[in-house]
């Protein structure tokens, strides 16, 4: 099952140093979907990005990197940002976007006026989410 499949709406934000996915929809929907990205689905088990190209001056010469740009013995994570309820509807269907900048992911979740979900996936740690997931 995927968003669509779903019904969900939301949007997917590709950004090299934070991928973000917002969904919206019905509690069995949300339930279904928060167990395939949490416990279903194995993210480092994935094939690597097409056309990713990692950018060597942003890499150490000691941290060899793959092809996600993850050092070695690093692991691909997905965690549990926000859950709750929203007065209404954000988005009308489920898309991707690509951004390069922080600041053009930002502009583009402020045109929904959900900019604020940007600002907790990039200000909190893996250590602090990872304490605070759901038991699915």
């Amino acid at each position: 099952m995927n968003a669509q499949q779903l019904q969900l709406t939301g949007m997917v934000i590709v950004h090299p140093k934070c991928n973000i996915v917002i969904v919206e929809g019905g509690p069995k929907s949300i339930k279904a979907y928060k167990k395939l990205m949490l416990r279903r689905i194995d993210w480092n088990d994935m094939p690597p990005p097409k056309n990713l190209a990692v950018d060597e001056t942003a890499m150490d010469i000691d941290q060899p990197r793959n092809s996600y740009g993850l050092k070695e013995g690093e692991e691909n994570k997905c965690f549990l940002v926000w859950t709750g309820l929203v007065k209404e509807k954000s988005f009308k269907k489920f898309t991707w976007r690509s951004f390069e900048s922080e600041k053009m992911a930002r502009e583009e979740l402020s045109k929904w006026h959900v900019e604020h979900y940007w600002d907790a996936a990039i200000m909190a740690t893996d250590e602090e989410l990872a304490t605070r997931q759901p038991e699915l």
